[in-house]
């Protein structure tokens, strides 16, 4: 389960089967949910990620999120991007360790209900990029290699 939850995670924003769909056709679990984790947020699109899962796209603190609810209104991660400086130390000390001389492209924040906080990263180098997953302690729990044939190193 900790496996799908990560690949959820990690590919949230890269469904391709995910549909727009009107605020009248989310479940109304979906929708009460949202509306008492979201209380402030009024301008929301939703896409059904597939069968089970749909998706908030809104802006919060002049920040856009996305917010992931299972069809029986179950939260089950949101995200967001962020300032690099704004990387826990564990988190900017493995990638300065790890992937010395790759440039930080873009970093996002990712709170699940199942695995806490978590942080995409992607970095570059020369013609080598990644996307990275790291937990809040500094641990990589994935490293995908960024190409147009989606190879995974």
């Amino acid at each position: 389960m900790k496996n799908l939850l990560l690949l959820a995670v990690f590919s949230v924003s890269s469904f391709a089967f995910a549909q727009d769909i009107p605020n009248d056709k989310v479940p109304t679990e979906v929708m009460t949910s949202f509306k008492s984790k979201f209380p402030t947020v009024n301008n929301t699109t939703w896409e059904m990620e597939n069968d089970f899962e749909y998706e908030a796209d809104f802006t919060l603190n002049e920040v856009k999120h996305s917010a992931l609810f299972h069809k029986s209104g179950k939260w089950l991660e949101t995200e967001f991007e962020i300032k690099t400086t704004d990387l826990p130390k564990p988190v900017s000390s493995v990638i300065s360790r790890e992937f010395n001389g790759y440039k930080v492209l873009e970093t996002e924040k990712i709170e699940t209900a199942h695995d806490g906080t978590l942080y995409e990263v992607t970095i570059e180098k020369e013609n080598k990029s990644f996307e990275l997953l790291i937990s809040s302690s500094g641990k990589i729990l994935k490293k995908e290699k960024e190409n147009k044939s989606s190879e995974k190193e």
